[in-house]
């Protein structure tokens, strides 16, 4: 039987796009409620963010380099590569995808690429590629490449210049705020909401509106790490619209929450209230 991580990623191939530790837990409590086919049914589906008319946050598996220059190309945002044994895809640029190395692949990694290493996948870093190394993955880098180590199971060889964030947590609000690049203004935290056509949110919790320049609070505000309780927010647009359990395309608001009093939850965050400054595009370009 899958474990709700693999079903979760199952998912995010199939409806292209997702948090895997979002729907993880999604899944584990409707597994534990007896009715998890419904939740797994019910995972939205965002394909096009409507003001930009470019997709985004679309996922593909690909095991033939053809495959995955295509997919390059095209700009698709998360790759998976699972490649048969012994055969090295390449990549050289990688620009705004995500490509990630799963189960035995082999890749190559050249120019200013990125690649994720997951499982037992090997990487050959070169140039000024960069290479995030997870699990048991077995990275080989040259002494310009950059490499995020977040396994201390990861076999790393090659003069490569590592960044260990093992022992970052993502759920204390200090780490949170570094490791996700998340820009404080005044002792506020700039996240992001996505949102329906009518500035709503919370559909399968408590709808609340986030009207544009106004001030949002929680009224079921609790300080804990569980989910719900309070305005759940992004480090990103992408990430807040993995969330989003609404109808149709997402719009995307940006907000400031203050530092203080913030509850961070690996890839998202919660607080008591927001100010809602603009809309923007799943990028965070103003709308």
């Amino acid at each position: 039987m899958k474990t709700p991580e693999e079903i979760a990623e199952d998912m995010i191939r199939e409806h292209g796009y997702g948090s895997v530790s979002h729907f993880a837990a999604v899944i584990t409590a409707a597994i534990e409620a007896d009715r998890g086919a419904d939740v797994v049914a019910s995972a939205p589906v965002l394909l096009s963010q409507s003001t930009t008319e470019r997709k985004y946050a679309v996922a593909t598996t690909v095991k033939t380099q053809d495959e995955l220059d295509k997919a390059l190309s095209e700009g698709v945002e998360t790759i998976y590569i699972e490649s048969d044994a012994g055969v090295w895809l390449t990549v050289t640029d990688s620009d705004s995808s995500s490509v990630v190395a799963r189960g035995s692949s082999r890749v190559v990694a050249r120019d200013s690429s990125r690649v994720v290493a997951r499982d037992s996948s090997s990487v050959e870093a070169r140039d000024s590629s960069r290479v995030v190394a997870w699990g048991s993955s077995s990275v080989e880098a040259s002494k310009y490449v950059a490499i995020h180590l977040h396994s201390k199971r990861v076999n790393l060889s090659g003069d490569g210049h590592v960044i260990d964030v093992t022992d970052i947590n993502t759920n204390e609000v200090e780490d949170f705020i570094a490791y996700h690049g998340v820009k404080v203004v005044d002792g506020d935290a700039i996240l992001y909401k996505a949102v329906d056509q009518d500035l709503n949110a919370g559909h399968h919790h408590t709808v609340t509106n986030y009207p544009i320049g106004g001030v949002v609070t929680a009224h079921d505000w609790r300080a804990t790490t569980e989910c719900g309780y309070g305005l759940h927010f992004g480090y990103r647009p992408a990430v807040a619209g993995s969330y989003f359990s609404g109808e149709g395309v997402p719009r995307f608001l940006e907000v400031r929450v203050p530092v203080v009093g913030l509850v961070a939850l690996g890839d998202k965050a919660k607080s008591e209230s927001c100010l809602v400054i603009r809309e923007v595009d799943v990028h965070g370009d103003p709308v």
